[in-house]
């Protein structure tokens, strides 16, 4: 099975997610492709389309399910958002709150579908050689925290010698580099593998 996966973004949370389905579907016998506009979805003709922005509509015969992950108020940013909500033919939601969501804005257009759940990564992208040592345990967190939304909570959290945050750097001036350690590739597998970037320098 071919999948497509529409993206406009670049180095943002979906690239990272788009390259771990891109692994696990690999796993399972299926193929991903990733596209930025319709275009490319015509020349791979995919069996369906996953749209990771609600910003990006369906605009071709495909059939094409919206991945409802992106905080809420974006949807009613502006009428072409929920325009935009309504050309899907299905979606997968990333928490049971934006499943909610979508139920409610579903029957707001007199629509019934079934809603699927959408994991952004999956420990499937990777070979454990061995089982985590939860002795020494950090919390890791990875984003570009491009809207600041939790900024006081990730000033809290920083206090403590066991957060770790990765990122591109204009996300983060407000944490100290004990806090703050760089960024790592956006290729779906550096994120969950401790080994490449536990304890990194701030870059």
């Amino acid at each position: 099975m071919k999948i497509a996966l529409v993206n406009p973004w670049v180095n943002a949370a979906e690239n990272q997610a788009a390259a771990a389905i891109a692994v696990v579907a690999k796993r399972l016998g299926h193929e991903v492709v990733v596209c930025s506009n319709t275009q490319g979805l015509l020349e791979h003709n995919p069996d369906f389309v996953l749209s990771m922005s609600i910003f990006v509509p369906k605009l071709t015969h495909i059939p094409t399910y919206g991945l409802i992950h992106e905080p809420r108020d974006i949807y009613f940013q502006t009428p072409l958002n929920l325009r935009n909500f309504v050309t899907y033919d299905g979606f997968f939601t990333l928490a049971d709150t934006l499943r909610v969501f979508t139920e409610d804005l579903m029957y707001a257009t007199r629509r019934d579908e079934d809603i699927g759940a959408f994991y952004c990564a999956s420990n499937m992208a990777l070979d454990w050689d061995t089982e985590p040592d939860f002795n020494d345990v950090h919390l890791a967190y990875f984003g570009i925290n491009w809207d600041r939304r939790h900024e006081e909570l990730f000033r809290t959290l920083s206090k403590n010698s066991w957060m770790e945050v990765y990122g591109p750097p204009r996300g983060w001036e407000f944490l100290s580099s004990s806090t703050y350690k760089g960024m790592t590739p956006f290729d779906g597998i550096s994120n969950l593998q401790p080994t490449t970037w536990q304890g990194r320098a701030s870059a």
